[in-house]
């Protein structure tokens, strides 16, 4: 009898841990490996970014720009139906839609210049009150003088020298910076925009100026590198003046 008992006693043991086993191993199938949920959490934590800074670029043109045309939820179904290689439900032909896209990316650039020009009549109109501000072109063109130059020498229309430049815009972006390289550059002044030229006129050598360029002074619309119709603030300084032969 206690023999038998213990061959039961065995049996159900037995069972017991087999259906252990079987249920262990079901949800290990059923359960990602810890490898599969750092890979998820990393997919998870890059399409956030990812989702965050596109809408941080679509925040900047709202907020600046007053291009409120934009509805998050609308983006989200246009990058679905993208996923998806749906066509979007806009009731427009292919040229019609483009037309629509032309027409909105010329609205916002315009949107983009006119604020532009705004915000540059602005701050020149407040940097005219300095005491320090020479003025060159009334509400266009002003520079102050950081350090004095000396000797003979002064910047002509016609001359060639040797200068050290900075070049931003009143938000800071960086365009040029040739005391990077601590090389100058040399520079004619037929060639330049008009308001670094006439920004330019009478330095001596040594002397450092700071010049505040109205955008008709600048670049205008003409270089891809410089926002549109931006305000440019050039911090330069003579290192070399032209050589007599």
């Amino acid at each position: 009898m206690q023999a038998v008992r213990r061959v039961k006693w065995m049996r159900v043991l037995l069972g017991v841990v087999l259906l252990a086993l079987l249920f262990f191993f079901f949800n290990l199938k059923k359960s990602p490996s810890k490898t599969n949920v750092q890979e998820n959490i990393k997919q998870k934590q890059l399409s956030q970014y990812l989702g965050y800074t596109f809408w941080q670029d679509i925040k900047y043109y709202k907020d600046h720009y007053n291009f409120e045309d934009v509805i998050l939820e609308d983006v989200v179904l246009g990058m679905k139906a993208c996923e998806k290689g749906e066509t979007l439900a806009l009731n427009m032909t292919i040229q019609e839609e483009r037309q629509m896209a032309s027409d909105l990316q010329k609205e916002l650039y315009e949107k983009i210049c006119a604020k532009n020009l705004l915000r540059a009549q602005e701050f020149l109109a407040k940097i005219a009150q300095k005491p320090s501000i020479f003025v060159v072109v009334d509400q266009q063109l002003y520079y102050e003088v950081l350090r004095e130059g000396k000797g003979e020498f002064q910047v002509a229309p016609t001359s060639t020298c040797l200068f050290h430049y900075t070049i931003k815009t009143l938000d800071d972006s960086e365009i040029a910076d040739t005391r990077q390289s601590a090389e100058p550059k040399r520079i004619c002044l037929a060639d330049v925009i008009p308001g670094l030229a006439q920004g330019l006129i009478g330095m001596r050598e040594g002397e450092r100026r700071k010049i505040y360029i109205h955008p008709d002074l600048g670049y205008r619309k003409v270089d891809w590198t410089v926002p549109p119709e931006s305000l440019l603030l050039i911090d330069i300084e003579l290192c070399e003046g032209e050589k007599k032969s």
